[in-house]
């Protein structure tokens, strides 16, 4: 069944109004016809089931009964995980947030470092959050979670490791790349396999292509609000999207398993 983003859920007393991209691809790309159901997702937890109905090529859903079934997210299919990934280039970064979402990550606090090399603040890059916005929304539809990923004003490290404003019960893992030949620092799966409680959020920073520079690597344990954990993704040197998508794995398989059994 195909799914769409709206506003609101339609309900028995009103239809909703697809957006006119929305409107475009039912009728134009999918070719669905009058009658057609589909499912609504309003991007903030809950669903159901609609009928779709045109008029004067526009689309709109409508509340069938009997048909319609309210359907609400549960809490491992987005998980308190904030992905505090230094900005890529190319489409790495799109990648990245496709991928994300279809992880369960809560929220992406993209984050500019000495290497970042996409200037997402000039004239040329001022559609950067919209895109990535649009990434993640097809990746929602197509993935099946309810919850849009959240996706942060892109901030510099040092105003990054300020965040969160409310620290209560949430940590940073450093995932250093300097690690992986090491041996120092424990590796994630260690170290999530060690913790004695479930914490309420865990932000996991990862690091450009080529690492931090040796005067943010600095910064990091000095500047960081939340208490911090370095840990090494293993022997293997990845690239910054690998390291990405290995860290988020790992991380959503704790939360998932830790979740079930509350």
């Amino acid at each position: 069944m195909k799914r769409f983003l709206v506003e609101k859920l339609p309900t028995p007393q009103n239809q909703t109004e697809l957006s006119r991209k929305e409107s475009d691809h039912a009728r134009n790309v999918l070719r669905l016809r009058e009658g057609s159901q589909i499912e609504a997702i309003d991007g903030k937890g809950s669903a159901c089931i609609a009928v779709l109905t045109y008029k004067k090529g526009q689309a709109f859903l409508t509340w069938s009964e009997g048909q319609s079934t309210a359907r609400a997210s549960s809490e491992l299919e987005t998980l308190p995980i904030v992905l505090e990934a230094a900005v890529l280039k190319g489409s790495a970064y799109e990648w990245l947030v496709e991928k994300a979402t279809e992880l369960g990550t809560a929220q992406l606090a993209p984050v500019l470092s000495e290497r970042t090399i996409v200037r997402v603040k000039d004239p040329s890059a001022s559609n950067f959050l919209d895109r990535l916005h649009r990434i993640a929304d097809q990746s929602l539809k197509q993935c099946g979670r309810l919850t849009r990923l959240e996706i942060a004003a892109p901030l510099p490290l040092e105003e990054a490791l300020a965040n969160p404003s409310d620290p209560q019960g949430k940590i940073r893992i450093w995932c250093d790349e300097s690690q992986s030949q090491s041996g120092e620092a424990p590796t994630l799966y260690e170290y999530l396999s060690q913790l004695s409680s479930v914490p309420k959020e865990i932000r996991l920073l990862v690091g450009p292509e080529g690492g931090w520079s040796p005067s943010e690597a600095s910064l990091i344990p000095k500047l960081s609000i939340l208490p911090l954990q370095r840990v090494s993704l293993g022997p293997i040197v990845m690239r910054a999207e690998t390291a990405s998508l290995a860290g988020l794995s790992l991380v959503a398989g704790f939360f998932r398993s830790k979740l079930e059994r509350i």
